[in-house]
């Protein structure tokens, strides 16, 4: 047992050798000892491919000719609104500056008073 643990370099080493030797296999026990453990050939495979996927978007440089065929393609996307919908719309902003604009010179107003009768000033 002590010889087994003097010799297994990883953890995952001692691990496989004990497999092995119980198995019956000395050969496949001495081959799992000396082997470390490595990563998996398909995720470093991955990582790399990845990496070289980040790094040609990076270089890749378009022009002014492909952002406007961009650009055409985003448009033909967008749904426009009717000629009703755009004469709603125009109320419902029209009636929302009025009110916003009268919201405001009332209070502009009342601070305008507020502040001459605090000062004296007249007008």
């Amino acid at each position: 047992m002590a010889n087994r643990n003097t010799r297994a370099k990883t953890a995952k080493g001692a691990k496989n050798a004990k497999n092995a030797k119980v198995a019956g296999n000395v050969k496949a026990a001495k081959a799992a000892q000396a082997a470390p453990a490595k990563p998996k050939p398909s995720q470093a495979a991955k990582k790399r491919a990845q990496e070289a996927e980040q790094n040609r978007r990076k270089k890749e440089k378009t022009g002014i000719k492909d952002y406007l065929k961009g650009v055409r393609l985003e448009m033909k996307k967008v749904v426009w609104p009717t000629r009703k919908e755009m004469s709603a719309f125009f109320v419902v902003v029209v009636i929302a500056c009025a009110f916003f604009a009268l919201a405001f010179y009332a209070i502009d107003s009342g601070f305008l008073a507020l502040l001459s009768k605090m000062l004296g000033i007249t007008f």
